[in-house]
């Protein structure tokens, strides 16, 4: 091939790239300003042009479980990963998915693996919710001790830790968690019936 065909090829390859930023910097406004519909519809134009990239992958999984499809989301999802993306938020979709099917210990391990690159309190607090459903006690309480180093504060977090104390028969731990959130919040209703049970437990009713 001559000089000149080669670089006909190389300016061909360039128009073509820079169609596929194009599209894939317009999806990233429209998602950025809650208009994941038409955030789809580009970055579907841009991986028409570019396939494999993990970026448009990613970016189209979540905005497509944005509008609430999560099947074809979990596909996209699933793609951009097999391509090298690490993004944690593909991990929720996928946990969720699996979440969704009654797939709990898969939920688990894709959630965990989203935790590898996120501190999310939001996905801290579900994943501890499906460890003690599945009866991982020590491991929720291990996750959630970590995030109450990060929010001392929180009631959610200590009333939680609560419950898993509780069923761990942890029950001296039980009370100073639901004590704590009461301090913070003495109307807070979850700890006082938290608190309440565990004194039923114990025999303790003049305490509740």
């Amino acid at each position: 091939m001559s000089a000149f065909g080669c670089t006909k090829v190389t300016i061909k390859k360039k128009r073509l790239s820079d169609s596929a930023l194009q599209h894939y910097t317009l999806g990233l406004y429209y998602q950025q300003n809650d208009e994941d519909s038409l955030a789809v519809e580009e970055f579907k134009q841009a991986l028409f042009e570019d396939p494999e990239n993990s970026e448009f992958l990613s970016d189209l999984a979540f905005s497509l479980s944005k509008i609430g499809n999560y099947e074809e989301a979990e596909k996209y999802a699933e793609a951009a990963v097999k391509h090298g993306a690490a993004d944690a938020n593909l991990y929720v979709i996928l946990g969720n998915r699996e979440k969704e099917r009654g797939e709990m210990k898969r939920a688990v391990s894709l959630y965990k693996k989203a935790l590898n690159d996120t501190t999310n309190y939001l996905l801290v607090i579900n994943l501890a919710q499906l460890m003690r459903d599945l009866n991982m006690i020590d491991d929720a309480i291990e996750l959630l001790k970590k995030l109450k180093g990060r929010y001392p504060f929180d009631l959610r977090i200590h009333t939680q830790l609560g419950d898993l104390y509780g069923r761990a028969e942890k029950f001296d731990l039980a009370t100073l968690e639901f004590k704590e959130a009461l301090f913070i919040d003495s109307l807070y209703y979850p700890a006082i019936l938290g608190l309440g049970i565990i004194y039923e437990i114990k025999g303790d009713v003049d305490s509740s």
